[in-house]
């Protein structure tokens, strides 16, 4: 698609989440829509604030435990039916650590 500025492809999904926002002490359940290496899309009763980290636990699979991590939101908008889509952004990743930006790793 002309304009597209995705690097990685996004396949649709459908795994159960929780986000925990920065302004909850408690997490809420979204479902996804799509991901990709680089992100998450996914579906909520509410908006989320651009820019703000938020944490994620994300289940997979029923047999095994919930996925920790974290993204930044870079989009968000209401859809007719009155829920939000939005658009999550994983950190940025060293190809050969794999490891977070501008975290060291350093042995025991």
């Amino acid at each position: 698609m002309a304009g597209e500025r995705r690097i990685f492809e996004r396949l649709p999904c459908n795994f159960a989440i929780e986000v925990k926002s920065p302004f909850a002490y408690s997490f809420e359940k979204v479902k996804s829509c799509d991901f990709s290496a680089g992100g998450l899309g996914i579906i909520s009763r509410r908006s989320l604030p651009l820019g703000e980290d938020v944490e994620l636990k994300i289940q997979v699979s029923k047999r095994y435990s919930p996925i920790p991590h974290r993204a930044r939101v870079v989009w968000s908008r209401q859809e007719a039916s009155g829920w939000w889509r939005i658009g999550l952004c994983f950190p940025p990743f060293k190809l050969f650590k794999l490891m977070p930006v501008g975290e060291e790793f350093y042995p025991l």
